[in-house]
């Protein structure tokens, strides 16, 4: 990139008059550490982690106290809670022009936003969806539109930028466009998108999704499981070949990127290549299939602890006036997990496990608990719970 700063440059704008320039929600930029403005950069030591890395942009936030125009970005798919100058940022340079029926597509180079298929007018076949397959991991982008028509809603809003995994190719649209439907933080969303506007991550599931043991032709033991244990939280992956064999059935596809909860030990086995097995349960119910632990990846360890879904503030020692509820609002569609323990103290209990792994929407930030930790209220089903559920034990869903 030759132009590092390629976004307007202006300052002393107010919200009414902000140059975003070619900025729109899904654009793909690189942030860059901020330049003093006026001897303002509007930069504090927690933004230094996202210098040099590259997001999507989410929101556009207006502008800040030296009237520079700022947005905030997701990067791997979870929503950052800085908003950045755009002054500072390479826009990256995509292919988001092409709107035409042509089968032709880039699938290399570091900045094709847009790598996967770009067909309209198809019938939906297989060879439709290039190289997408059931868990594959992609970036949603919003639809461009297509004859003024974009398949979209407002409510879908809310996905653009996260890292979803494809668990059904689902077709063709009005317009001929092949969509898919992902999981995203192991729930399915109900809405399909289209393939022309996702970015492909690499096709499959990155090698520090599979934590648990490789091993093939293992020995029947109960040491071939490694820390596997029932009651631990994992997210199910496709099964990868073994010796030409994968153990799915069409039937397991509705699974993939969604989160279980590991059956009775009683229920582990070994299939096929005698690589280890277990049963799962999805929302309560134990499925009839057996998953591969070497296609799984384990949530922490039994407590939550290293859940790479855990996307919500995580402090703790906070006193009242200090609460960050990062994110979260009044409406906003979250899971419940188990408290963790913070000084000893989880602040659970028997009778909130009713509602561990359960979708539910916040009515209201209360404050923090005796811990120091932000708590919320929420309602299942539209029926507020009596409980008040830790902010850095939930899942955002936005």
């Amino acid at each position: 990139m030759s132009v590092i700063y390629n976004l307007p440059q202006g300052t002393g704008m107010t919200n009414a008059t902000a140059d975003f320039g070619p900025l729109r929600i899904g654009s793909r930029v690189v942030i860059h550490r901020h330049r003093p403005v006026q001897g303002k950069d509007n930069w504090i030591p927690a933004m230094n982690p996202y210098d040099g890395l590259q997001g999507v942009v989410c929101q556009l936030c207006g502008v800040d106290g030296s009237g520079c125009p700022c947005v905030k970005c997701t990067f791997n798919g979870s929503t950052c809670t800085y908003a950045f100058r755009i002054r500072d940022m390479t826009l990256v340079l995509d292919n988001s022009n092409s709107n035409s029926n042509s089968s032709s597509f880039q699938n290399s180079g570091a900045f094709t936003l847009y790598n996967l298929p770009q067909e309209i007018g198809r019938s939906g076949n297989a060879s439709d969806f290039g190289p997408l397959r059931i868990g594959s991991h992609v970036i949603i982008h919003k639809h461009r539109s297509i004859g003024g028509k974009d398949n979209w809603v407002s409510e879908m809003d809310l996905f653009v930028g996260r890292e979803g995994v494809i668990c059904q190719l689902s077709g063709v649209d009005g317009c001929g466009c092949p969509c898919a439907r992902c999981t995203f933080n192991g729930t399915q969303a109900r809405y399909s998108f289209r393939i022309r506007d996702m970015t492909l991550i690499d096709g499959s599931p990155l090698p520090d999704f599979y934590n648990l043991p490789q091993g093939t032709h293992m020995p029947r033991k109960p040491e071939s499981f490694g820390p596997l244990d029932e009651g631990m939280r994992v997210i199910i992956h496709r099964h990868r070949e073994v010796d030409g064999e994968d153990n799915w059935a069409e039937g397991m596809n509705e699974y993939v990127g969604r989160v279980g909860i590991v059956g009775p030990s009683a229920r582990f086995g070994f299939h096929g290549q005698n690589c280890p097995c277990v049963r799962v349960s999805f929302d309560g119910e134990l499925c009839n299939y057996g998953f591969r632990i070497r296609d799984m990846t384990l949530l922490g360890d039994g407590d939550g602890a290293g859940d790479p879904r855990l996307n919500l503030p995580q402090d703790v020692n906070l006193r009242p006036d200090q609460a960050n509820f990062g994110p979260l609002r009044t409406g906003s569609r979250v899971t419940i997990l188990k408290h963790r323990k913070v000084q000893g103290v989880s602040n659970w209990v028997r009778d909130m496990n009713g509602f561990e792994n359960r979708e539910a929407t916040v009515l209201e930030l209360v404050g923090v608990d005796c811990k120091g930790c932000p708590v919320v209220k929420c309602a299942f089903d539209g029926v507020p719970a009596p409980w008040l559920f830790r902010i850095r034990d939930i899942i955002y869903h936005g």
